[in-house]
């Protein structure tokens, strides 16, 4: 089952040898750690490969597994499923980095909002 879980999060691993060291639970990284992760296994691919294009297209099973663990995957997703180069890979991350913290303060927004509606006399 570690195997399966490692296909979608490689970080698996360090969580679990830090789980025996500690006891204690480690969160799974930032989507910016993730994002990293990913671009570090891309640039390996295509140094193995020794050619871009078909090192790129050879990850798409790879970051279609990664997508899972991210917000927007479906999205995600899609735009693996034609990449070929390292610049289109980047460029889908600082998209997904960029629209994930617009959503983060967007809820951070509307909770705000709506504490204001419940307690008008609190936030004046």
């Amino acid at each position: 089952m570690i195997g399966r879980a490692a296909m979608r999060a490689p970080w698996i691993f360090n969580q679990i040898k830090e789980y025996f060291a500690s006891r204690q639970m480690v969160d799974a990284p930032s989507l910016s750690e993730k994002w990293n992760l990913v671009l570090r296994h891309c640039q390996l691919a295509v140094r193995e490969w020794g050619a871009e294009e078909p090192a790129i297209r050879s990850m798409r099973a790879r970051l279609m597994a990664y997508s899972w663990t991210m917000p927007n995957a479906k999205r995600l997703r899609q735009n693996f499923a034609h990449v070929s180069t390292l610049a289109e890979v980047k460029a889908i991350a600082e998209e997904n980095i960029l629209n994930q913290e617009i959503r983060v303060r967007r809820r951070k927004k509307l909770k705000m909002l709506s504490l204001r509606c419940c307690f008008p006399n609190v936030f004046r």
